[in-house]
This record gives structure tokens, sequence and C-alpha cells, in this order.
């Protein structure tokens, strides 16, 4: 109990009475021995306090903490595990490697636990696939240290939490870069990824367009991949610098383009121009279609068409051709000669 001495500091004192005997044997009075443990009660005092902040830490974290034996035994673990498991934390006070799932992550995670538990030396942090309750898996992030007592280890605490949905998103982000990379990769079309001008990357396709291996394409301009003037008889770098700076602005750029191979040759092609974001970061995506075959069909049916054209205008009787609606699409002189 608390005295207070001259009203100026308190101490806190335990004491103890023995009663004096006079040679009647009558009490005669009392003897009282008082010790100052003012010192041991503060420290206890501010151990309680300690253990009460933890105990608010360890309730009210995301995380869950836990100590096993050097038997994997469980001999503590926090309550979040019944939110994370559905385990109470008294169902949970078994081998550790129970809820384990059949992922072989986990074989790395067991690995660091015997390694601790031999050595005595701290291991990295690792990911374990735990089993819920229900049997829905759950990956969490571990770190754990060894509990060294006379040079023996004794024990193991540490602490987990759920990464489920950042394992979850990283995975969708992988398998949608495979997606895309596969797309690349395989497509018919020549890819390029271009900074400016110059480009970046590209697929195989676009060796094979423009005959070239990756040397002699990526880090080079795409104005090297162009005769000097178009069909139109234009700069190929003027219109180049034009149609690149309005992809630059966000405005995307569909149009025919006569470009050159690596060892001259020319070739027409449909081009698709357009900005992309990539890593906070924009750059420009240019898709190059080969249509030589497509034009040279085209050039191939206008010719076929001006001969039969000429033959039909040179017939001496009149041609007249409709449509199932009969509608007149084509009338040769003759026609207009009779009527």
């Amino acid at each position: 109990f608390p005295v207070t001495i001259q009203e100026v500091k308190e101490y806190n004192i335990t004491d103890s009475a023995a009663p004096i005997i006079g040679n009647d044997g009558k009490m005669v009075g009392v003897i009282m021995v008082f010790s100052d443990v003012t010192e041991k009660y503060q420290k206890t005092k501010a151990l309680r306090q300690s253990e009460e902040k933890l105990r608010q830490i360890i309730e009210n974290s995301i995380n869950v903490f836990y100590t096993h034996d050097a038997n994997h035994k469980l001999t503590f673990i926090s309550p979040q595990i019944y939110d994370l498991l559905g385990y109470t934390d008294a169902e949970s006070l078994e081998d550790w490697r129970k809820f384990l799932s059949n992922n072989p992550i986990n074989d790395q995670g067991i690995q660091n636990t015997i390694l601790a538990l031999e050595t005595g030396i701290h291991q990295p942090t690792f990911l374990l696939e735990l089993k819920h309750k229900t049997g829905r898996r759950i990956t969490v992030e571990v770190r754990e240290s060894p509990v060294v007592v006379d040079g023996k280890v004794v024990a193991i605490v540490g602490s987990f939490n759920d990464i489920s949905s950042k394992v979850d998103a990283e995975r969708r982000i992988k398998e949608s870069e495979e997606k895309f990379r596969n797309i690349f990769d395989y497509s018919l079309d020549a890819i390029l990824l271009m900074e400016g001008p110059t480009i970046i990357e590209c697929n195989q396709s676009a060796l094979r367009i423009f005959g070239c291996n990756p040397d002699q394409i990526v880090g080079h301009p795409i104005q090297n991949f162009c005769p000097e003037s178009q069909s139109s008889g234009e700069c190929s770098n003027s219109l180049a610098i034009e149609l690149i700076e309005a992809a630059n602005l966000g405005l995307s750029q569909h149009f025919e383009w006569l470009h050159q191979r690596m060892d001259g040759t020319l070739f027409n092609a449909e081009v698709s121009l357009n900005r992309i974001e990539l890593q906070n970061k924009f750059f420009l995506q240019a898709i190059v279609r080969d249509i030589t075959a497509r034009k040279q069909a085209e050039e191939k049916l206008r010719v076929n068409e001006e001969k039969f054209r000429a033959i039909l205008e040179n017939m001496s009787e009149g041609v007249l051709l409709s449509d199932i609606e009969d509608s007149i699409i084509y009338a040769n002189h003759q026609v207009f000669e009779m009527f």
C-alpha cells in the first residue's frame, strides 16, 4: 500500500507484523517491519502496461501472430486465425503443417523453418498456401525468427498476413501480359513499338516483312524503312513526321504507306498508328500489314475490267447489265444508239 512521507513522495511498501508477548503471556505490543518495494512496483506496472500495449497490437493487427515449438506444434496463435482460416485459436494449436495445401510453394517455407530450428539463424520471408476450413486456398506471407535460449532453439515466433488478393492480381496481370505477348509474337502483321520515330521493339513478323534482323530495326527510325517519296510524290520523311506528331497527340492514324525492305524492294502497306500507355509513359504502336498481294489483285482486276469494257464497247450488239432488282448498272454505247 502507498505511504506518504512528509507529504512529499509516495512509496510502495510491503509490511509484516508480529505480536510482542509479555512475561505474563499477554500481548503488550506489535512489531512491524516495512520494506520499500516502489522500484519493483513501478517495474511491474510498466511490464503490465507493455503487455497491454502488445495485446492491443496483436488483437487489432491484420496479421496473425504465432509461436510453435521445435516439433512444429503451435503453442500460441492470435484470434485473427478464425477470420483467416475459420478455426478458433484453440482448434489451431496443432502441427502448423496441417493447415498447408499441396501447393509446391510450401516446400520452401517448410525448409526455411527447418533451417531456422537447426541453425538458430533468421530466414528470409516466404510464402505459404493455407487451406481454409471450407477448403478455400489462401496465400500468406510469413516472417518468423527462432527463439534461442542457452544456445538452443526452443521455439519459433512469427506472423503472417493474407496476400491472396495481391497474388491473384499479379496472376491476372501475368496472364494478361502472356496473352498480349502471344498476340504480339504470333501476329501475321508487323507490330512496332516506337518512342517518337524510333523503333524500340518489334515482333517476328516485322523482321520477316521488312527483311531484317533485330539489330537492323531496333533502335533505328521508321524512316529507314521508307523510300524517299510516297506513291503520291510527297516526301516520306515529312509525311511520317506529321503522322507521328498527330498520333502522339492521341489521334489514331490509319493510312496506306509505301514501305521499303532492307534489300531496297518496295511494298504497299496498310498502317494503324496509335498512342498507348505503358508503365505511366506514352509510346506509339504501329501495326503494319503488307497489302502487296491485295494491291496486285486490285490492279489485275482493274486491267481485266478495262479489257472487258473495251470488248463490250467495240461490240456491234447492244449490251445491257442489270442487278437482281432490274436496275441498269451498265450499258455500252450501242444501246444508246439503238434507243
